[in-house]
C-alpha cells in the first residue's frame, strides 16, 4: 500500500493588505494626565504639545499631497496624544483636514488612537461622517493593579465598555497592549490577549514596556521598585500571545516600538531592533512544536514530514542569526525538508 500523505494547517494571519498609513503625530495632546511609562516625546521623536495647531495641519496637508505622488491614496493617521480628548477646536480642525484630504481623493479613510476613557457618542458620530474607519484603543492592560499603579485613571469594566462603543459605533478595533508593565506577568499578558480578542478587537499590537528617562516609571526602577521583563521572557510571552491572535485570524500589526527612537533615553527594559521578526520566529517554531509533539504525530516517522511556508515567512522563519536552526532539526525539519511557496499559512505534510 503506497504511504498516505495528510496535511496540517497551522493558524498564521497573513500580512495586513490594508493601504498605506500616513501617521501624524500630536504627543500629549489632548492628555489631561501623564502615565507613568509615557514619553511620547522620546518615542515619536517630537515634541510638538504647545505648539499652535493650525500650522502643523498645514505641514501635513503638504506632506499628504507629496506622499500621494509617490504612493497613491493613503490612510491618515492620528497617533500619540489623547484624540478624541482634543479641544473643540481642534478636534473640528482635524476633522476638517480629514474631509477635504478624502474629497480631494488624498486618503481613503482616516483612523486615531486614543484613550478607552475618552470616548462619547457624539465625537464617534462626527467621526464616522468624516471617513474615520479605525479607532485604536491604548488599553494597555485589563488588570487592575497595572492600571491603577500606571495612573491610567480608568478600570477595567470603563474599558471593556469602550471596546463595545467602539464596535457598535461601526469602527474596526484596535488595542495596545503593553506586556510587562508594573505588576503585570506573562500569565496576567496572556489573560489580556485572550479578553482583547474576545470583545471584539480587530487587530493588536503588543508595546513591551521599557524605562524611558524622565518618566515616573524611571523613578520607580532607579528605587528598584520597578524589574522589567528580560529580552527571552519577553520573546517567548509575545510569541504565546502571537498565537493566541493567529488561531482567531487576528493580526498584530505592531511588536515592539520603533527602531529609529533615541536609544540614549531607554534606561531599562526589553529593547531590541529585531524584537517583532524574533516574536514570530519563535512562535512559528512554538505553533509547529506542539502539532509535531502532540499525542497524535508523536507515533509518526520524522522523516516522512516537510513544512510549506508562505514566501513572507522566509525573512524570519529560522530565527535571528539562525538561532532556530538546531531546534528545528531536532524536531526533524532541516533545511531540505523546508520549502517556501505555500498560498497562505504555513503546512506541515506527513506521510506514513
Amino acid at each position: 500500500m503506497p504511504p498516505q500523505r495528510r496535511q496540517v494547517s497551522i493558524p498564521w494571519s497573513a500580512p495586513s493588505t490594508h493601504p498605506r498609513i500616513y501617521p501624524f503625530f500630536l504627543p500629549f495632546r489632548g492628555c489631561v494626565t501623564r502615565c507613568l511609562f509615557c514619553a511620547q516625546d522620546i518615542v515619536t521623536g517630537q515634541n510638538t504639545s504647545h505648539a499652535p495647531l493650525k500650522p502643523l495641519l498645514d505641514q501635513l496637508w503638504l506632506g499628504l499631497e507629496m506622499a500621494v505622488k509617490m504612493n497613491g491614496p493613503l490612510e491618515l493617521a492620528f497617533y500619540g496624544g489623547t484624540f478624541t480628548a482634543l479641544s473643540d477646536l481642534e478636534f473640528a480642525s482635524c476633522l476638517d483636514l480629514v474631509v477635504a484630504a478624502y474629497a480631494k481623493g488624498l486618503i481613503l479613510a482616516a483612523r486615531c488612537s486614543t484613550r478607552p476613557d475618552t470616548l462619547n457618542g457624539s465625537r464617534l458620530s462626527l467621526m464616522r461622517k468624516a471617513h474615520f474607519t479605525t479607532i485604536e484603543l491604548g488599553i494597555q492592560s485589563f488588570n487592575q493593579e497595572s492600571l491603577d499603579i500606571c495612573k491610567r485613571a480608568y478600570d477595567r469594566k470603563l474599558a471593556l465598555s469602550a471596546c463595545q462603543m467602539v464596535k457598535e459605533s461601526g469602527f474596526k478595533l484596535g488595542l495596545q497592549l503593553m506586556p510587562g508593565m508594573p505588576k503585570n506577568t506573562p500569565q496576567i499578558f496572556l489573560a489580556d490577549v485572550a479578553r482583547t480578542l474576545k470583545n471584539g478587537a480587530d487587530f493588536l499590537r503588543f508595546y513591551p514596556c521599557l524605562v524611558l528617562a524622565n518618566t515616573g516609571l524611571a523613578k520607580l526602577w532607579a528605587g528598584q521598585n520597578y524589574q522589567p521583563w528580560d529580552l527571552d521572557t519577553t520573546i517567548n510571552t509575545l510569541a504565546q500571545g502571537l498565537n493566541l491572535a493567529h488561531q482567531k485570524n487576528v493580526s498584530v500589526i505592531r511588536i515592539g516600538l520603533p527602531p529609529q527612537m533615541d536609544l540614549t533615553q531607554v534606561l531599562a527594559g526589553p529593547w531590541c531592533p529585531d524584537l517583532g521578526s524574533r516574536v514570530q520566529a519563535w512562535a512559528l517554531f512554538l505553533a509547529i512544536s506542539k502539532i509535531i509533539g502532540s499525542p497524535q504525530e508523536k507515533t509518526k516517522n520524522l522523516t516522512s514530514m516537510t513544512l510549506n511556508l508562505p514566501k513572507f515567512m522566509q525573512g524570519f522563519f529560522w530565527g535571528h542569526k539562525a538561532e532556530l536552526l538546531k531546534p528545528y532539526a531536532e524536531l526533524g525539519l532541516t533545511e531540505s525538508r523546508v520549502t517556501f511557496g505555500a498560498a497562505s499559512c504555513p503546512t506541515l505534510f506527513f506521510e506514513g
